[in-house]
């Protein structure tokens, strides 16, 4: 029918343009969030010597399972190809515990030592990375730099809502057993390479922090360079324990320093695993299905959707998810197609934009992983506006297009004007709406060539009237 496929092109172009924003919105989440990583310096440095080589390799990156695969390895890479040290520039404001908990033991498995360097000025060792710093075989930290903070949060539960004391109920009792879990590792790690364990539990229990000289000063940390090549020299000669109980000395004095970039996988691993990103994904998918339901048969957009949405699941498998905010995306998107096929007016569609905007802030859990950014609210009310845009549009087409009168058969006809071909006396032929058809008058005769309306159909014969006049009464 010709109302039905003019509303199929309407919907389409309603839903590439949503499209098109939507993937506007992506990268611009993937290019402002500060999750984004950035890989190695084009420009890597190099110093020549006959002393080995050292790898160098940047994190900053917010610990999640996808920076602590990178994490691995780069570790891997220093012991397969015999580098004689492991550098980790590290930036982060902390993340996941359980990427956190690999990553310390993949520190302490390494047969490379590994120099955490927190790096480079106005960086960074916050939450879970402390736990990092104290991992490793030689922990620095350049001039300006801090470290701390790693006090645990939790979602907050009853607690607050029953008038509980801090020392009570369930969500207290979580809390307490977790942090001294974490000061009971982060003392260990302390011991096994002669830190200051009590900065350690202060930092997990107090959330204390300290800057560079103040962390060296307090042994925090083992060494204050400015550069990777002065870390290196201060380095070189140490003797750091190893797993299995035995001991190493660096050599790194003089030694090329080669760096290790992220790839092109992890960079794209990354960049989905941007919560904004994720939010995206999920919102376009679910358009894309939602488009081929209303639409069954259109194909590419349902396969488009389905890859979206798969791939957005793949990013909150590696993030904090609320699922809470989750079943409000869910709501949203029922609440859209909803409108589409109920006589509601919008009043649905705009219930779906508050449902889906409270879903977005809601999404990622970032209590859960400190220093992980949500999703950004520029983001979510971008994306919300734009599916609430092709809704509204396509329910006011919707709409237009049930008040509109027929566009096929006879009953479209009514009303039409044409033209007699034959008098009509009170039967003849017509032209009307670029066909022929038999019509009848009841207002006497109608001469050949003037324009009638038509008034009704019967079966195949039109019923006429002339439009000017032009009519010849019976004697």
């Amino acid at each position: 029918m010709k109302k039905a496929s003019t509303l199929f092109r309407v919907l389409r172009g309603a839903y590439l343009g949503s499209l098109l924003l939507g993937v506007l919105l992506l990268l611009l989440g993937g290019l402002f969030q500060s999750f984004t990583p950035s890989s190695a310096s084009a420009s890597p440095l190099r110093q020549t010597g006959g002393n080995g080589f050292v790898y160098v390799a940047k994190f900053k990156l917010p610990i999640t399972p996808i920076s602590a695969q990178y994490y691995d390895r780069v570790i891997s890479a220093a012991e397969n190809d015999g580098a004689n040290a492991l550098v980790v520039e590290l930036d982060t404001p902390g993340g996941l515990v359980d990427s956190m908990q690999a990553m310390v033991q993949r520190t302490l498995a390494s047969t490379v030592p590994v120099l955490i360097y927190v790096s480079p000025p106005g960086a960074m060792s916050a939450s879970a990375g402390v736990f990092i710093v104290y991992s490793g075989h030689v922990a620095a930290m350049a001039p300006n730099t801090s470290i701390g903070s790693s006090e645990v949060i939790l979602n907050a539960g009853g607690d607050s809502s029953t008038g509980g004391t801090p020392e009570s109920g369930d969500t207290a009792a979580e809390r307490r057993k977790v942090t001294n879990l974490l000061v009971t590792q982060i003392r260990n790690l302390a011991d096994q390479h002669n830190r200051n364990a009590d900065f350690g539990e202060k930092a997990v229990r107090e959330s204390a922090n300290i800057g560079a000289q103040a962390a060296l000063d307090q042994h925090v940390v083992d060494i204050v360079a400015a550069s990777v090549p002065d870390l290196l020299k201060q380095a070189d000669e140490r003797v750091v324990h190893m797993a299995g109980g035995t001991d190493a000395t660096l050599k790194t004095a003089g030694a090329e320093i080669k760096t290790l970039d992220l790839t092109f996988g992890e960079d794209l691993l990354l960049l989905i695993t941007n919560p904004s990103v994720a939010f995206v994904l999920i919102s376009l998918g679910t358009l894309g299905l939602t488009w081929e339901f209303i639409n069954p048969g259109s194909v590419f957009p349902g396969v488009v959707g389905a890859i979206f949405l798969l791939t957005g699941f793949l990013a909150l498998g590696t993030l904090p998810v609320n699922w809470a905010g989750a079943v409000f995306m869910l709501l949203a998107f029922v609440l859209f197609i909803a409108d589409v096929f109920m006589p509601s007016h919008g009043i649905l569609t705009a219930g779906g934009i508050v449902s889906l905007v409270i879903g977005g802030l809601m999404l990622v859990n970032t209590s859960q992983a400190p220093g992980l950014p949500g999703v950004s609210p520029f983001v979510v009310a971008g994306t919300a506006t734009g599916l609430g845009g092709f809704f509204f549009y396509a329910i006011y087409k919707v709409v237009k297009s049930r008040n509109m009168r027929p566009t096929t058969g006879l009953e479209n006809l009514v009303g039409s004007i044409g033209h007699t071909r034959t008098d009509l006396a009170p039967e003849g032929m017509v032209f009307v709406e670029g066909e022929l058809w038999q019509a009848k008058t009841l207002d006497g005769s109608i001469p050949s060539g003037a324009p009638v309306r038509v008034l009704a159909a019967n079966g195949l014969t039109l019923l006429v009237t002339p439009e000017d006049g032009n009519i010849t009464r019976k004697m």
